[in-house]
């Protein structure tokens, strides 16, 4: 055996590991996932909380509240370089209800490890305050800077026990889309709204900040699944793959992907062929696919071609101009008296020859219409 050749060999073999070490390192930086299944917050992912780590603990596989101290304020964090083209997603349970004193600020972005600070430029959500409701702000130094990008449902953490999962997707191109499961289960999502700002475009840290009041706010703050991934890059534009009718006023849209809501409830970015009306208003479903059209004046019977233009998807790709649906809607017929006959009445199927033994009557429709019974 050549020495020369094993000792190649080791050195190759070292350059391997070295760059697969870096490319792990790398790749747990990317992202961050912790269920605190491991039964502590120190590693895997390093959690580090205010008061020497004491704020804190997990318990039940959950991270929870430690803080007793009144009218206090206390905060954990843990690196984190995720921006743009992210999503955040994590599970919250609040048990109180809560207030202007009382409320949590999840910071998705911040520059800064201690959620205590004078000075931190970021995002965060609010789930709670004055409003009892979840919205996205911006942060640009003091807190007396913070600017409400998305403004909330009120009214959702007025309760004495609530859990919500949440999800925060932010598009390459800034757009930040804000999502709560009041169930707390991933069963439905509702969108909260959507927010574009490209003033923050890195990130170190990734905590949660919680200002309670009395003692009756006391280790009652519970948070687990934590998620923060990069988006899978979608380049591809979206399309407008169905269009129907649901009455003669409304339409149900739907597109191969979930879609950015800015544009596509603007109405200007339609157009209703072969049809004397206009459209009222587009509505989201809880489908992210599917919109529902309103239309100002009734359909009449005939083909229509709807087309869509200027909207995106959720990473930011433009619909190709003019993508078209059809459809074909046939208004009601109103019967009139004698459209519809009895043809025929068997009264008595016994005994049975070559027919069902049942009696029946045979309805004839004299008109070329459909006709609803």
């Amino acid at each position: 055996m050549n020495p020369k050749f094993i000792l190649y060999s080791n050195v190759a073999m070292r350059k391997i590991l070295f760059f697969t070490l870096l490319l792990i390192s790398q790749f747990a930086q990317s992202q961050v996932i912790d269920d605190f299944s491991d039964g502590d917050f120190l590693i895997n992912p390093v959690w580090t909380s205010s008061n020497n780590n004491a704020d804190f603990i997990v318990l039940n596989n959950k991270l929870r509240s430690n803080s007793s101290q009144p009218s206090h304020s206390f905060s954990i964090s843990t690196p984190n370089e995720l921006a743009l083209n992210t999503k955040w997603e994590f599970w919250v349970n609040l048990q109180f209800n809560t207030s202007g004193s009382n409320y949590v600020d999840v910071y998705l972005i911040s520059d800064q490890a201690d959620l205590k600070s004078n000075l931190i430029n970021g995002y965060f959500v609010r789930i709670g305050h004055t409003n009892d409701e979840m919205s996205l702000y911006k942060r640009s130094g003091l807190s007396s800077t913070n600017l409400k990008l998305i403004d909330g449902v009120n009214g959702i953490t007025n309760l004495s026990n609530a859990t919500l999962k949440i999800r925060v997707i932010r598009s390459k191109d800034g757009l930040f889309t804000l999502e709560r499961d009041l169930s707390g289960n991933n069963n439905s999502y509702f969108l909260e709204g959507s927010s574009l700002d490209l003033d923050f475009t890195k990130s170190d840290y990734f905590g949660i900040f919680i200002q309670q009041s009395t003692a009756s706010f006391f280790q009652k703050h519970f948070f687990d699944d934590f998620i923060i991934e990069s988006l899978i890059s979608d380049n591809n534009p979206p399309e407008l793959i169905s269009a129907a009718s649901l009455d003669s006023n409304t339409l149900e849209i739907t597109f191969n992907e979930a879609m950015d809501s800015l544009e596509v409830l603007n109405k200007v970015n339609y157009s209703l062929e072969n049809y004397d009306g206009q459209i009222a208003f587009i509505q989201t479903t809880s489908d992210p696919t599917k919109f529902k059209i309103k239309l100002t004046n009734t359909l009449n019977t005939g083909n229509y071609i709807l087309k869509s233009t200027n909207m995106k998807d959720k990473s930011g790709n433009i619909i190709q101009d003019k993508n078209t649906a059809t459809f074909t809607y046939k208004k009601l017929y109103k019967a009139k008296f004698a459209d519809i006959i009895i043809n025929e009445i068997f009264a008595d199927p016994t005994p049975q020859i070559d027919l069902p033994s049942v009696e029946f009557i045979e309805l004839f429709n004299k008109t070329d219409e459909d006709i609803s019974l």
